[in-house]
């Protein structure tokens, strides 16, 4: 397994032993497309969309979607700045708002997260966007096991919760 695999398979893993206790469902969910129209061939040429890990709890009417990725969250920009990956912010986006006019209400208000390695330095920014808050986090692997459990808590608490 690579180094992504692992980190993924490890974080939701932590997820489920930490959060499963007070309400929080930890699984990988795959997403449908909410199509309207269709050509017949078209089934074979749609990328699957599968998150890495979704988190639901109910009775707290939240879901967040998290992608991991085992790479920088940083890029360097067109003109020498720094930037967020747009191909992840991207896939984050078709997460989120491909699942908006479903029947499930917490689909509507979910939030998304890339989680990274903290790599040069730490990362904690959001914004929010059509009712979807997006944010941008890494986790410094090399902390110690107390600190990187606050900071993978972090993804959970604190967010706002967007009407």
């Amino acid at each position: 397994m690579e180094l992504g695999g692992l980190f993924e398979k490890a974080v939701r893993g932590f997820y489920k032993h930490t959060l499963s206790k007070d309400g929080w469902k930890v699984n990988a969910k795959k997403l449908n497309w909410l199509i309207d129209f269709k050509t017949e061939g078209i089934d074979k040429y749609l990328p699957n969309m599968k998150t890495d890990i979704t988190l639901d709890n109910y009775s707290l009417k939240r879901r967040i979607v998290i992608d991991t990725k085992f790479t920088s969250i940083l890029q360097q920009g067109q003109f020498g700045n720094e930037s967020l990956k747009e191909k992840y912010m991207y896939q984050m986006f078709a997460y989120l708002m491909s699942q908006h006019n479903s029947d499930d209400a917490l689909d509507k208000t979910s939030t998304g997260i890339l989680l990274h390695p903290e790599i040069g330095r730490a990362l904690d920014e959001m914004f929010v966007t059509q009712g979807h808050l997006i944010r941008f986090l890494t986790v410094d692997l090399a902390a110690s096991t107390k600190d990187i459990k606050s900071q993978l808590l972090k993804v959970i608490d604190p967010i706002p919760v967007i009407h």
